[in-house]
């Protein structure tokens, strides 16, 4: 990609991520952009109606909260950071335009490089958005002294070209209301045809792609982004990387298999809901989860998460992963013994499964988090053969038909515990203890309509999403955040007495108090599901799941940023260490 086609791209993505801080409504968008560019397109990302969704982002629980006076006074340092110029001032002026759909797609490519075409469409006037482009051609211009600006006439339309070098050329042109820019001339001549229904335009457009229009089904309605990847090239090019050993030749082949992916994202009322969708054909419906382990919930939990892994080989990972992860030699014994007692993975799928599920409590008054993992038994004989063969040193005893197994003194580091296994006719049931196991197994025998799933929260939430028949997750974000602030907010405060290089960025005295935030937090919910066609997954809540895991991401990015930046402070030695002692 030229500089001037990624200047150009810059622009739009930044405005229009800040558009949806603007609060005029508009009408609703009609997603034009696949009708303008080939069945064939490689990738397209397109924002339906910019407008819909600064006017739809006004309601977000994420935008409530940064409306509130105290999180406003946090913000106040971060956002004087950041420093005035001319990009603000341009997208400043993009605004003005009043964009509505805007899109990026790569429509093939050639030996520069990907064909991209980009466009907008924008109901203000013509004149500020030629003025905001002449900026961009003068900077375009400094960047390539020896380029060459042209004007091809191509029927009623006047196309501004700009030649940086051999085969590297630029186009731009306003056709009615929308403007296209693309790196490949003849790409822009199909895409106004296209726009424009002339009669020499292609005969079909990614519009009317079957597999485009599958994976839009999938995607929640209205949305305001979408993304689709044709994975036909990519996916062959890909597998082709991936076919070096014969493990990853089956990976490879495994790869070839998905023809295409889609996300997109809605701003939903307070809820953010998003969607990702692999389109694999040929593959086997599964069957939707059945969530035994629901059982071991009760008001107190906070978190709920159950799966069904549906695997049907050994899973081959390689003996270095174990070793940076640190449990290669654990791994190493465990293998071992399961060989010696004669188990297979045959044996595991015949006696453990179909479903695991993990349930996490927090009860008001309890200090931390404490949960059980369970896992659904098939073959109570065989599972007992399989626990007794990783586990031979663990004290056993039997209670009212259930078999504790417990491992004393194990854990990590300093955290230490009694971990306890408890083997049922139906269930495995695992906890840092053995009153944490009791506990749940008297929960599972008891009345269940204190079960997490009996409340309208969860209730409410789970209906957001589809039916699961892979995975399942509910996360009561306002009690979590409730729990963890109070610490979390009191360790960044003495970090950032400890690291004075923190207080460049935010004044973390003015930590916003909790109730102020978790007010408008509200359940997180996911849902993975697999038909013949491909795999689904669905997330809503205040934020999604994909949306947590990025700020998981960008969150450990900048501590180890902070880390490397932060040059090592000698300590001073002990008054009273200064002399030598006599020895006693």
């Amino acid at each position: 990609m030229n500089k001037a086609t990624s200047s150009l791209l810059a622009l739009i993505i930044a405005g229009s991520a800040s558009y949806f801080y603007l609060k005029q409504p508009a009408p609703l968008g009609d997603m034009k952009a696949s009708g303008f560019v080939p069945e064939d397109t490689i990738a397209l990302i397109e924002l339906p109606d910019m407008q819909r969704s600064g006017s739809r982002w006004q309601a977000t629980a994420i935008n409530k909260i940064m409306q509130e006076p105290e999180v406003a006074a946090f913000l106040n340092k971060p956002e004087s950071m950041i420093p005035p110029g001319k990009a603000l001032d341009r997208l400043a002026e993009f605004r003005k335009l009043a964009p509505k759909e805007v899109f990026i797609a790569v429509v093939g490519q050639n030996n520069n490089g990907p064909k991209i075409v980009i466009g907008f469409d924008y109901s203000g006037n013509r004149k500020d958005a030629e003025s905001l482009l002449g900026e961009l051609k003068f900077d375009f211009a400094a960047n390539f002294p020896e380029g060459k600006s042209d004007v091809e006439q191509y029927g009623q339309d006047s196309i501004e070209t700009f030649r940086m070098g051999p085969g590297e050329s630029i186009g731009t042109v306003f056709s009615g209301q929308w403007f296209f820019m693309s790196n490949d001339i003849a790409s822009l001549h199909a895409t106004i045809d296209l726009e424009e229904g002339k009669p020499d335009a292609p005969k079909t457009s990614l519009h009317d792609s079957a597999t485009y229009n599958l994976c839009l089904s999938k995607m929640p309605a209205d949305p305001d982004a979408v993304i689709y990847v044709d994975m036909k090239d990519l996916g062959n090019s890909v597998a082709t990387m991936l076919e070096t050993t014969q493990e990853n030749s089956k990976a490879a082949d495994e790869f070839k298999k998905i023809k295409a992916y889609s996300w997109a994202m809605k701003f939903d009322g307070e809820n953010m809901r998003d969607a990702f969708y692999t389109y694999r054909p040929g593959g086997e419906a599964h069957q939707p989860l059945v969530f035994n382990s629901k059982a071991y919930s009760s008001p107190d939990s906070i978190l709920y998460y159950a799966m069904s892994p549906h695997m049907t080989e050994t899973p081959m990972i390689p003996g270095e992963v174990w070793s940076q992860l640190g449990v290669g030699s654990t791994v190493t014994v465990v293998e071992q013994a399961l060989k010696q007692a004669g188990l297979s993975f045959d044996d595991f799928k015949t006696a453990f499964g179909p479903e695991a599920g993990l349930v996490v409590n927090w009860g008001e008054n309890a200090p931390v988090a404490s949960g059980v993992l369970s896992v659904d038994v098939q073959d109570a004989a065989k599972a007992r053969k399989f626990l007794e063969a990783v586990s031979p040193d663990a004290a056993k005893k039997e209670v009212d038909g259930v078999t504790y197994y417990t491992l004393k003194d194990t854990g990590l580091g300093l955290m230490r515990f009694d971990s306890t296994v408890a083997l049922t006719g139906k269930n495995l049931v695992f906890g840092i203890d053995a009153d944490t196991v009791k506990a749940a197994l008297q929960a599972a025998a008891s009345n269940d309509a204190a079960r997490i799933d009996k409340s309208d929260a969860f209730k409410t939430a789970s209906g957001l999403v589809g039916k699961p028949t892979d995975a399942f997750a509910y996360v009561d974000s306002r009690t979590l955040f409730d729990r963890t602030y109070g610490l979390s907010s009191d360790a960044l405060k003495m970090a950032a007495m400890l690291n004075s290089s923190m207080n460049e960025y935010a004044d973390f005295s003015k930590l916003p108090p909790p109730g102020v935030i978790s007010k408008h937090l509200g359940p997180i919910v996911y849902s993975q599901s697999t038909d013949e066609n491909g795999t689904l997954c669905e997330s809503a809540g205040p934020i999604t799941f994909t949306e947590a895991m990025l700020g998981v991401g960008i969150g450990g990015v900048y501590y180890s940023t902070m880390q490397i930046r932060q040059p090592a402070q000698p300590v001073p030695a002990r008054q009273h260490l200064s002399k030598a002692q006599p020895a006693p």
